[in-house]
C-alpha cells in the first residue's frame, strides 16, 4: 500500500526504525486517546489535560488576566482619543515603551497603528507624555514628527 492509499490516521513509522520504537500518529502516541482532561464546568473531554473546553476557557486564570488587560487598554484608548492623558503607568504606555523599545526610532504616524490610536492628536498625547517622563526625545524633521527611544 502507498502511503497516499494509508488513511490519514495511520500510524507514521517507527521511531528509530523497525526495533520496536513507538508508533506515532500526528504527533501523538498511537492508540493514546486525545482527550485526557475534562472541563471543569461542563465535563465535556479536553486535550493535554486542560481544565477548561474551548467553550469555558475564558474562565481560566490566565485567559482572564490577558481579558482584563486587554480590556483596560482599550478603555485607556478610548480615554485618550476622547482628549485625555495616558497614565503613567498605564497600559497604553506600556504597549508604547514596548514597541518604542524594539524598534527605537520611529515617526508619530508609524506609532498610530499598532497602539489601535485613530487620531494623531491622540498619539501626540502619548508621546508628549512619555516626553515628560523623559523616556523619548521628539524631533520634527519636515512635516513629520519622529520619536528616539532613550530609556531611563
Amino acid at each position: 500500500m502507498s502511503p497516499r492509499d494509508q488513511p490519514l490516521d495511520a500510524a507514521v513509522p517507527r521511531r528509530g526504525g523497525d526495533d520496536g520504537g513507538e508508533a506515532y500518529s500526528f504527533g501523538r502516541k498511537f492508540g493514546r486517546d486525545p482527550f485526557t482532561g475534562v472541563c471543569k464546568v461542563c465535563g465535556r473531554g479536553t486535550t493535554d489535560k486542560k481544565p477548561f473546553c474551548l467553550v469555558h476557557v475564558e474562565r481560566h486564570d490566565y485567559a482572564r488576566e490577558t481579558l482584563s488587560r486587554t480590556q483596560a487598554l482599550e478603555e485607556e484608548v478610548e480615554e485618550v482619543e476622547r482628549g485625555g492623558d495616558p497614565l503613567p503607568r498605564g497600559p497604553l504606555l506600556v504597549e508604547a515603551r514596548l514597541l518604542l523599545r524594539a524598534e527605537r526610532l520611529l515617526t508619530e504616524r508609524a506609532i498610530r497603528a499598532p497602539l489601535g490610536l485613530s487620531s494623531m492628536a491622540a498619539v501626540q498625547r502619548v508621546t508628549r507624555a512619555l516626553e515628560r517622563l523623559g523616556e523619548v526625545v521628539r524631533s520634527q524633521e519636515g512635516s513629520s514628527w519622529w520619536v528616539l527611544w532613550r530609556g531611563r
